[in-house]
């Protein structure tokens, strides 16, 4: 039995995706870099996050399979069309937007400590 499937034209081994992880190149040397050669070894694909501490230019080039991009909508229309531009010549085909940043989340413990 094969678990295999396709995401917007990709093959991918499992119906997974390694989904973006922001910063992770804080919990490991080149976390993301590692992490987009983890998910082309598996098969499957990775999204690299808005807010990674590795370039969209380094972690497409180290990777053995396309990955894609996550994209913070900000208020910034000029730095979105830069990031975007950069994405697209790193050669990512697939684009995820994420829309929990509008409106930041209840951070009791920032509350308290003011």
């Amino acid at each position: 039995m094969s678990l295999a499937t396709e995401w917007f034209g990709q093959p991918s081994a499992f119906p997974i995706i390694l989904g973006p992880v922001g910063l992770l190149g804080m919990l490991g040397r080149r976390g993301e870099v590692q992490a987009a050669k983890a998910a082309a070894k598996k098969g499957i694909p990775f999204i690299l996050s808005t807010v990674s501490i590795c370039s969209i230019e380094e972690v497409a080039s180290q990777s053995a399979r396309p990955i894609w991009f996550q994209l913070y909508v900000l208020k910034d229309r000029g730095f979105m069309r830069h990031v975007l531009e950069r994405a697209q010549s790193a050669g990512v085909q697939n684009l995820v937007f994420t829309v929990d940043m509008p409106v930041p989340g209840s951070r009791y413990r920032d509350a308290r400590s003011g």
